[in-house]
């Protein structure tokens, strides 16, 4: 009886070692996909933000246009980030909304500003 219980256990350890080494293969195969992928989408990226130029001179910047082309890129290959890389993304994203909004200018009409002074005095 000994005999069989020891090679059923042998048996089974058989088996989930096999499943262990089959479930670590495909975890292999998705990281080697995932730098592959995420090889491609930088590359992407980096021509996008090649005119934010941090260290060379200044380069126009239409931040709405670029926002919108790394929004575009960021719902085809965000899933490539990093933590790291996806909070410096929405970083960006804040700076270049920021500079659209400072560049919105707010200004009221004559006929406005007198109406709203006639109505307060």
């Amino acid at each position: 009886m000994r005999g069989a219980d020891s090679r059923y256990m042998r048996a089974q350890d058989e088996q989930r070692l096999t499943h262990v080494k089959a479930a670590l293969d495909r975890m292999a195969r998705l990281e080697a996909d995932l730098v592959k992928s995420r090889g491609e989408g930088y590359g992407e990226i980096w021509k996008l933000t090649g005119s934010l130029n941090l260290f060379g001179p200044m380069t126009e910047v239409d931040s709405k246009d670029l926002s919108v082309r790394l929004k575009n890129w960021y719902f085809e290959h965000g899933w490539v980030l990093t933590q790291e890389s996806k909070r410096r993304y929405f970083l960006v994203q804040e700076v270049l909304n920021f500079g659209m909004l400072q560049s919105i200018s707010f200004r009221l009409c004559s006929a406005e500003i007198r109406a709203a002074h006639i109505s307060v005095g």
